[in-house]
């Protein structure tokens, strides 16, 4: 996600500022549209689920490794201990 301050600034690619990097784990904001329906925002979770779940295979096919759970646990625990920030922006 991007912050800029006029569509003038944007076009010229200018005065533009990273607001937000997202991962596989976040979801569209076009599936909190309240004028779409449910059944619609599930199938969008499902195409994007779908989508990393794809990519996993593909990576698993590779050769790549999946963490272990106390890997994934440690990961987590070295992340809190050295992230910037308060646990209230996070």
């Amino acid at each position: 996600d991007i912050r800029y301050g006029t569509a003038q600034e944007l076009g010229r690619a200018q005065g533009l500022a990273i607001v937000e990097l997202n991962g596989t784990s976040s979801e569209s904001t076009s599936m909190y549209d309240p004028a779409k329906p449910v059944w619609w925002t599930y199938g969008l979770l499902y195409r994007h689920w779908k989508r990393v779940f794809a990519i996993g295979a593909a990576r698993r096919r590779e050769g790549a490794r999946a963490m272990t759970v106390w890997e994934l646990w440690e990961a987590r625990r070295a992340h809190r201990k050295h992230r910037p920030g308060s646990d209230i922006s996070d």
